[in-house]
């Protein structure tokens, strides 16, 4: 009597220390890691992301333009929702480099050509650009691009300015690129490697490369967005 009087406590013990070691372990499991959106993920929000941007500060640089076009080669200013842009554009015009000035209010574009001393209502073909109001419209514009864009594949991650960034690679139709920049061949497609802020998701960066400005010779245009939604004043300049 007295072995069994001593066994059934040490077995309660050893049960409940059992138990108890049991739940440790349980409750040291790591907790699950937080789910990563995959590139389309990205994508699709970077595109709702722009979506409801207000405005943005824009920039623009290219690389390898051909000889004798008229072209956009590079520019900056911001662009505001849904239709107005103001800035500064550098583009070859009958050969020769210039900065142009432009405001886009509306649906019109106003520019300040060479040797003018005002800004003339003028047709964006015609300084080889696309209207640069349309940059932020809901119908067209980055926001058309983002969603024309598609075989999303991950990139590399990389940095824009202070900001880590993942890259997400996609295929444009070409009539898509024609809304924001120009393209020679509507019919074709371009490349681009697009640099979203996951965090916000915010495109920071779009690098599109194909036949911008002739059928057989592929350009680089890079184009940088910042400054979202920061207040922005675009008024049509005064006769």
């Amino acid at each position: 009597m007295t072995r069994l009087a001593l066994s059934v406590p040490l077995l309660v013990a050893a049960l409940t220390l059992a138990g108890c070691s049991g739940d440790e372990s349980a409750s040291a499991e790591p907790s699950p890691e937080p789910s990563v959106l995959d590139a389309a993920g990205l994508l699709n929000l970077s595109q709702q992301t722009l979506a409801t941007t207000e405005s943005v500060h824009y920039v623009l640089t290219s690389s390898d333009v051909p000889e004798g076009v008229t072209a956009l080669l590079s520019g900056e200013g911001d662009a505001a929702r849904p239709d107005s842009f103001a800035g500064d554009l550098d583009v070859v015009l009958a050969g020769l480099n210039a900065t142009v000035a432009v405001i886009s209010v509306g649906g019109t574009l106003y520019a300040q050509l060479p040797f003018a001393t005002g800004y003339t209502a003028t047709d964006p073909a015609t300084i080889g650009i696309a209207d640069p109001g349309e940059l932020l419209a809901d119908d067209g514009g980055i926001n058309g691009l983002l969603a024309a864009a598609t075989a999303p594949s991950e990139g590399a991650e990389s940095r824009v300015a202070e900001t880590v960034v993942r890259q997400v690679e996609v295929t444009l139709p070409a009539s898509a690129v024609a809304d924001v920049l120009t393209a020679a061949d509507t019919e074709g497609t371009f490349t681009a490697v697009l640099g979203i802020d996951e965090e916000t998701g915010r495109l920071l960066r779009a690098e599109l490369v194909g036949p911008f400005l002739a059928v057989e010779t592929d350009s680089t245009y890079v184009i940088e967005l910042s400054a979202y939604d920061e207040p922005v004043e675009i008024t049509a300049p005064t006769p």
